[in-house]
C-alpha cells in the first residue's frame, strides 16, 4: 500500500490525512512551513483530535503501530538535531520519577493507564518533573508544555487535566 495508507484490521485500510484546517493552510499559504507546527499547541490538539477520528475503528496493535510511526517522525522533523538534550533530560528524569512510584520506567504509561489511581500517579509524576532541577529545553518547548497543560485543563469543568489524560489513555 502507498505510505498514506495505513491498515485498520486485517484487509482493512484507511487513507491518512492531515486535519482539515491544516490541509487549507497548505493548499492557500504558499509560505507555508510545516515546522512552525511542531511545537504548536492548536496545531497538537487539532492533530490528535483528527487521529482519533481516523483511528476509532482501529485494533489496539494498529493504533499502538501507528502512534509509533508518528513518535518517529516527529522526533526527526521536529527534535532531531535542534532539541536532542531537552528531550534526553526529560527521559532521564521521567525515568527517575517513574521509579519513585515504583515503576519500570517502559511502562510507566502502561501501569497507571487503566489503574483507579491513573490520575493521582499523573499528578505525582508531574509535580516530581517539575521538582528539583529542570531539563535544558529551549523557552519554545517550555511554552508549548504550560500550552498543553492548560489546554487539558480547560477541556473540563469537573475533571482534572490528568482525569482527561487518564480518560483518553485508556480509550486509545
Amino acid at each position: 500500500k502507498q505510505w498514506y495508507q495505513r491498515r485498520v484490521r486485517e484487509g482493512n485500510w484507511i487513507k491518512l490525512s492531515p486535519p482539515e484546517g491544516m490541509m487549507e493552510k497548505m493548499i492557500k499559504d504558499d509560505d507555508f512551513n510545516p515546522k512552525e507546527l511542531c511545537f504548536n499547541v492548536q496545531a497538537h490538539i487539532s492533530a490528535a483530535k483528527h487521529v482519533v477520528g481516523l483511528l476509532k475503528d482501529c485494533d489496539r496493535v494498529q493504533k499502538k503501530i501507528f502512534m509509533h510511526m508518528m513518535m518517529k517522525k516527529f522526533y526527526e522533523y521536529c527534535i532531531k538535531g535542534e532539541h536532542d538534550q531537552c528531550f534526553m533530560d526529560i527521559g532521564r528524569k521521567a525515568a527517575v520519577c517513574s521509579m519513585k512510584q515504583g515503576i519500570c520506567p517502559h511502562d510507566f504509561l502502561k501501569a497507571v493507564k487503566n489503574d483507579d489511581e491513573c490520575s493521582d500517579k499523573l499528578a505525582a509524576m508531574e509535580q516530581c518533573m517539575e521538582s528539583g532541577k529542570m531539563p535544558r529545553c529551549d523557552q519554545v518547548i517550555v511554552d508549548f508544555y504550560e500550552g498543553i497543560k492548560q489546554r487539558l485543563e480547560d477541556i473540563s469543568d469537573e475533571a482534572s487535566r490528568h482525569d482527561v489524560m487518564c480518560d483518553m489513555m485508556a480509550n486509545f
